[in-house]
């Protein structure tokens, strides 16, 4: 009837309006997140970089004699973004990714059969237990790369710095040498932190991937029994790769927020550096009134 007709053609329509609406929004939202989201990573890098900034000037000359300055510039700059970079995480993809696995492992608990959530949260329990294990193991190779960055950054400052002194010796050719065996160290370093990631990428992979196949399998079993439909299977398909893809985003999270950690505590080191000079409790600043400068008797000749 035409009156049946009208209704199949605006329930689809206003389905897909709703759908794109919701797209729309959804991306929206998350340019206006990012907008907001800048004035407070400025604010908090800024604020950190003045607090390490300061200290760094309130150490003594014989502290800043021992270090070097490019060494120390290096953590500085790492320490800061990591600090803007861990906030963001923490924010923005590791409570939303938390609350994405809880919403679709529950659809599955509660409107499905309790097979696909068992699955489910078995394949999360090894995810989640192997990204942990190897990421730990691999902090190691992380932390000797930024050593070894942190250090061919320091040759290349102070080199340059003193740039002078290195003409005025000849030694042009040296210290070019001894550039080079550093970068060959640091590249050698980023060469075992790269092959440990693509180790624990692969990893994840084939957890994913097992996880899956016994998904797909068991789905395709009762299609067969008749307790399923096709487009049960295709539904079934689609909630797992929903929830996989932030899984696979949580783990990258986890790494970066291992690094941001790592690059952090050697920022904390300097300000943990004691100051020679303090003031004692109950100072009060230094208050003048009055003074002058005089010259008496200066005289110049050659």
């Amino acid at each position: 009837t035409p009156q049946g007709g009208s209704v199949a053609i605006s329930v689809p329509t206003a389905s897909i309006v709703a759908y794109s609406l919701v797209r729309w929004g959804s991306d929206t939202l998350k340019q206006i997140r990012s907008a907001l989201w800048i004035k407070i990573s400025q604010h908090a890098s800024r604020h950190i970089k003045l607090t390490v900034f300061s200290h760094l000037h309130a150490l003594s000359l014989s502290w800043h004699l021992r270090r070097k300055t490019g060494a120390v510039l290096r953590i500085m700059d790492r320490g800061t973004s990591s600090i803007a970079s861990l906030l963001s995480l923490f924010l923005f993809n590791m409570a939303p990714t938390i609350v994405d696995l809880l919403l679709v492992s529950g659809s599955f608990l509660f409107y499905k059969e309790r097979i696909f959530a068992l699955i489910i949260f078995m394949t999360i329990a090894v995810y989640v237990l192997f990204t942990l294990v190897v990421t730990e193991w691999r902090t190691k190779f992380r932390k000797a790369y930024i050593d070894k960055d942190n250090a061919t950054n320091e040759k290349a400052v102070d080199s340059l710095l003193n740039f002078e002194t290195v003409k005025y010796y000849g030694a042009e050719s040296h210290e070019v040498e001894r550039y080079r065996k550093q970068v060959k160290g640091m590249q050698h370093e980023e060469l075992q932190s790269n092959l440990s990631l693509y180790f624990l990428n692969a990893g994840q992979g084939t957890i994913i991937a097992i996880g899956l196949f016994f998904a797909v399998y068991v789905a395709a079993d009762k299609i067969t029994e008749g307790a399923l439909t096709v487009g049960d299977l295709v539904m079934i398909v689609s909630y797992i790769f929903q929830l996989y893809l932030p899984l696979n985003w949580l783990g990258t999270a986890y790494r970066m927020i291992q690094q941001s950690l790592v690059d952090m505590k050697k920022m904390w080191e300097l300000l943990d550096e004691p100051l020679s000079i303090t003031d004692t409790d109950g100072a009060v600043e230094l208050a003048v009134t009055s003074g002058a400068v005089e010259f008496e008797n200066v005289s110049f000749s050659y």
